[in-house]
């Protein structure tokens, strides 16, 4: 029996699906789904290291990503449109193993969701740790991402500045960041 949430650690409540996420959401929540990128079906293309509304490359134009949301890879980030199992445009870590850090810079965000998708993660897991302004831990946890997917959905007392996506041997994506 799967429960739709649960309290993960001390003010973090951890969602398993989107609709369960969805009703308990606060209202005006922000979704970037990467689809006012321009990238023709089955393509893929380098972005280099930071993606957010002020990005300039050959997929997002200025705008065309949701203020207050910014990722980030220290070795890039390559977009795909249906390609690498992820069914729409989705943003993944360029370089196998490159943690990719989701943060919301100048934006209080108690309210967060994405969906998870791994490439080639038969070798381990990876991890997902959302930390506050200070650094400190507010949840972490590890998967094994298939690559159809898998859903993340978080409330916290506490404002979340980011969350990191790690795994020392593989490539993994991000889709659909709720906000």
């Amino acid at each position: 029996l799967l429960v739709a949430a649960q309290l993960a650690s001390a003010g973090v409540l951890t969602f398993a699906d989107r609709p369960s996420f969805n009703a308990a959401a606060p209202a005006g929540i922000t979704l970037e789904t990467f689809e006012n990128g321009t990238l023709a079906d089955g393509f893929g293309a380098s972005i280099g290291p930071t993606l957010g509304a002020s990005s300039n490359n050959a997929v997002f134009p200025p705008g065309a990503i949701a203020p207050g949301l910014l990722l980030t890879a220290a070795q890039g980030l390559f977009v795909g449109n249906n390609r690498n199992h992820f069914p729409t445009i989705s943003v993944m870590n360029d370089a196998e193993g490159d943690p990719t850090t989701i943060s919301f810079p100048a934006t209080q965000v108690t309210a967060l969701a994405f969906d998870y998708y791994g490439l080639f993660f038969e070798n381990g897991l990876s991890q997902v740790t959302l930390f506050d302004a200070a650094s400190n831990e507010l949840w972490s946890g590890s998967v094994a991402p298939p690559g159809t997917g898998v859903f993340f959905g978080f409330l916290s007392t506490t404002s979340i500045d980011r969350v990191v996506l790690s795994n020392g041997i593989a490539w993994y994506g991000v889709d659909n960041i709720a906000f």
